[in-house]
């Protein structure tokens, strides 16, 4: 980002954490309930996770992207009507089990919705600087030192596929 002629940073592990910390709780919500309502489940994770716009403009990214996280949890909020009354304390229980965390829950969305918003992030980042976010950093990622075994797993899988 710019910000009177000098690029202000943007860190996109902070707002992954954050992103990560607000999709947990719906998320769990609609595994709740696509677990335990019979028939008529009004939202699902699809809903969750097709909450992430695939385009972003300029000015949601300011303050490491405060606006684009108030956008998306308003989504939510009128996507997925949480109910107080439901007991997801097993459901968390559950997922921590599978290894799905408030860390980490971003990793288990739709893959094509985090890689759109995520690259129309970066571009937007990169605009003007001779860099290609995708080429150059997003893919560049991909193979460098990974904490999350699920990217792991990705990596290893094509590396696998491209050697042969």
């Amino acid at each position: 980002m710019q910000a009177e002629g000098k690029i202000v940073p943007f860190d996109f592990k902070l707002f992954l954490d954050r992103l990560s910390k607000m999709l947990f709780l719906p998320f769990i919500y609609v595994i709740y309930n696509e677990c335990n309502v019979d028939g008529n489940v009004s939202a699902t994770v699809k809903n969750v996770f097709g909450c992430l716009p695939s385009q972003i403009r300029h000015e949601w990214l300011n303050n490491n992207g405060d606006k684009l996280l108030e956008i998306i949890k308003s989504k939510i909020e009128t996507t997925i009507p949480m109910k107080n009354s439901c007991n997801l304390i097993p459901t968390i229980n559950r997922m921590k089990q599978l290894g799905i965390t408030e860390d980490n829950v971003y990793l288990h969305v739709r893959g094509h919705n985090l890689f759109n918003m995520i690259r129309s992030m970066g571009i937007i980042l990169c605009h003007g600087i001779n860099v290609s976010f995708t080429k150059d950093v997003l893919f560049h990622e991909v193979t460098a030192d990974i904490a999350y075994w699920q990217i792991k797993k990705v990596s290893d899988d094509l590396h696998s596929i491209l050697s042969n």
